[in-house]
């Protein structure tokens, strides 16, 4: 997702990126308007994009519709607040960095 790269990146203030940006929210809003869906992950780095660049890069945002903003908040918190289970994959990771002494959370 190029929108959530720009902003993790903190490259979201130039000229270019700013039309880049609008044009993603703008497009990616067109298409679950008329798909009614977006992909869950996607979904979630918009969501994460646009919670950051409301307050770090403002005129990247401003004509995002309120209503895609709150479809994006609302999967955003019914993901978040679901029940998950760590996979095996992620808590043998987690095991080998217990048994490296690395300081860590997880999770789930």
């Amino acid at each position: 997702n190029v929108a959530w790269s720009l902003t993790v990146l903190e490259n979201y203030d130039s000229p270019d990126s700013i039309t880049l940006l609008q044009r993603i929210f703008q497009d990616a809003a067109k298409a679950s308007k008329a798909d009614k869906v977006i992909q869950l992950e996607h979904a979630h780095q918009l969501w994460q994009a646009l919670f950051l660049l409301e307050d770090e890069c403002p005129e990247a945002v401003k004509d995002v519709p309120k209503w895609f903003y709150q479809f994006l908040e609302k999967r955003w918190n019914a993901e978040k607040s679901r029940t998950k289970l760590s996979s095996a994959r992620h808590r043998s990771l987690s095991d080998t960095l217990d048994l490296m002494g690395i300081s860590h959370y997880n999770e789930h």
